[in-house]
């Protein structure tokens, strides 16, 4: 699919041979460390000389994920709306 040279920088999560999720890979990104640890270790290189990113989120929070990458230029930024649904819709 032409994929090859687009890092995913998300959660990874690990299933036992059931199925059932037992941990995750790497550290876990949440809303209180999304720019942090995202980008620790490798993640930065991957990352760092690419101008343009698709972000996707569901909190407001998620909206400034980006801010830290030095050579952005273009950011597509899409938000899942899971909660509250009638009362956000505006």
């Amino acid at each position: 699919l032409g994929m090859e040279g687009v890092p995913i920088i998300s959660n990874k999560m690990k299933f036992d041979d059931s199925g059932k999720l037992v941990g995750f890979e790497n550290k876990t990104i949440h809303i209180m460390n999304k720019g942090a640890v995202a980008l620790e270790g490798g993640n930065l290189e991957l990352v760092k000389d690419k101008s343009n990113v698709i972000l996707l989120g569901d909190s407001l929070g998620d909206l400034r994920m980006a801010d830290g990458l030095p050579n952005k230029q273009h950011v597509l930024k899409i938000g899942f709306l899971n909660d509250k649904i009638e009362e956000r819709k505006e």
